[in-house]
């Protein structure tokens, strides 16, 4: 498990998220073929283990980018909030198993749209501490 399960067993807890995405719209890496919007995609961007002076510290941080997709603007609005409500000022939880899991808003937060502006996304890192 890493900060990619964190993020999407945090996700798939959280009914503001799965109200919008349904039970099954919550993909980790990659966007299903045949799957269709509403929906989020959760790629690692990166992972260390935090040195101290003794060494490995076994206490893990990383970055997701969540991706929020919608045949809408408004509708990617409502799922990119719900995602930031979710995830923004975790601290301290205990999330698929890993304790002192701590997480927040930083880095990428962006919008776009396809061409023929049948899918709008906003892409947002979170930045993730656990242990």
């Amino acid at each position: 498990m890493s900060s990619l399960g964190i993020v999407i067993t945090k996700l798939g807890q959280t009914g503001a998220v799965t109200a919008i995405t349904g039970s099954a719209g919550i993909y980790p890496v990659d966007f299903p073929q045949g799957a269709s919007p509403p929906c989020v995609v959760a790629n690692i961007v990166s992972g260390v283990d935090e040195p101290f002076l003794e060494g490995a510290a076994k206490f893990w941080r990383g970055v997701v980018t969540v991706e929020c997709l919608a045949s809408t603007a408004d509708v990617m609005v409502s799922l990119a909030e719900a995602v930031i409500e979710a995830l923004n000022g975790t601290k301290n939880a205990t999330i698929a198993g890993h304790t002192d899991v701590s997480i927040l808003k930083g880095g990428t937060d962006f919008t776009d749209k396809s061409d023929d502006r049948s899918t709008y996304r906003r892409t947002v890192d979170f930045k993730v501490r656990w242990r």
